[in-house]
């Protein structure tokens, strides 16, 4: 666990799909949707889709999202 807030906690995670020898390590964030109001999980939605369509080299960058029960 690298942190955690009032609604997500962020773990370390290695990348399986690297080549033998090879490590690289990401940053997944699990967000607690049962905490949230509507208005909130609406307002993520957004926030998913807005850091998706940056493409900057002094931006993280978003591998993936995606959304269980």
């Amino acid at each position: 666990m690298l942190g955690r807030g009032k609604f997500s906690t962020v773990y370390l995670c290695q990348s399986q799909d690297m080549s033998p020898g090879e490590e690289e390590f990401l940053a997944m964030k699990l967000i607690d949707k049962k905490s949230l109001s509507r208005k909130e999980r609406e307002f993520l939605r957004d926030e998913i889709q807005i850091i998706r369509s940056i493409s900057h080299p002094n931006v993280v960058e978003m591998r993936d999202a995606f959304e269980t029960h």
